[in-house]
């Protein structure tokens, strides 16, 4: 009598995913991808929040370090345009142009911008030029492979206040940090970039006797701004009115907070934290 393989005895035949098996498969997949997508994207912006608001804190802590290794002097808080001729203080020199003996033949407009920012005041303090741009702006990578004048800064999302030795408005100017009161509270950079490329000059608030704002600021992180301060802390500050919102996304220059809905929190927060006598 033959005896059978036993191996043969437990042999299955081999068969691939039906149809059905298939597409409950795809399913599963495609709902495990509907409830991770939210949290990831969620993590994600967290993320870019995060990397910006080491960058202004990187900032404001070379914004210090430069008032102190020059004589208590504050670095100055313009970028060089029209009304305010490039002076060797500025924080931060335009995009060069061709006319710049830093200039060489091929630079791409990330370059130009690159070496105006090179050549401002506190870049010794702090030699990295990414730092001055927020992960989240998407400005720069709307501007990628077009003429950027020299006005213009795409890639740059930070301006400094005009009271902190901006010279636009007058009488109300620190020059030194023996000046500032409450240097906690005294507003530095702010996240800046109007949708035209044209983030140039020092971050200007009206008088408060007008109640309105004037240079807009920019909302990249959920409703919130990221905000450096003269003692070199930075933290993200919670906007609270609706009216404020819209001028982030629209960028609206002179906006005023709604009255009749009760807003104006937020200008009150930035006048306080724009200068101590400017309330």
């Amino acid at each position: 009598m033959k005896r059978k393989n036993v191996s043969t005895l437990w042999r299955r035949p081999h068969r691939g995913f039906t149809l059905i098996e298939l597409l409950v498969v795809i399913s599963i997949i495609a709902l495990l991808v509907a409830i991770l997508m939210p949290a990831l994207n969620k993590a994600k912006q967290s993320a870019l929040k995060a990397t910006c608001l080491m960058n202004i804190k990187s900032l404001s802590q070379a914004w210090v370090i430069y008032a102190t290794a020059n004589e208590d002097q504050l670095v100055g808080g313009q970028v060089g345009h029209g009304s305010f001729p490039i002076k060797d203080h500025d924080w931060v020199h335009p995009a060069i142009t061709t006319t710049n003996t830093a200039y060489r033949a091929g630079m791409d407009s990330y370059d130009r911008e690159a070496e105006g920012i090179k050549q401002g005041a506190l870049y010794k303090y702090l030699e990295t030029p990414d730092v001055y741009n927020c992960p989240a702006d998407k400005t720069w990578r709307e501007y990628a492979g077009k003429t950027v004048t020299q006005q213009q800064s795409p890639f740059r999302s930070y301006a400094i206040s005009d009271a902190m030795n901006g010279g636009w408005i007058a009488g109300f100017q620190y020059k030194k940090t023996a000046q500032i009161k409450g240097a906690a509270e005294r507003l530095v950079f702010v996240e800046e970039e109007e949708n035209n490329g044209s983030n140039w000059g020092s971050w200007i608030l009206s008088a408060p006797s007008s109640f309105t704002w004037w240079n807009p600021i920019s909302i990249w992180h959920g409703r919130s701004t990221n905000i450096g301060f003269a003692d070199g802390h930075a933290e993200a500050r919670q906007w609270m009115d609706e009216s404020t919102i819209r001028m982030g996304e629209t960028q609206q220059l002179g906006a005023k907070p709604d009255a009749a809905e009760g807003e104006g929190e937020d200008l009150r927060f930035m006048l306080r934290a724009f200068h101590h006598e400017y309330r």
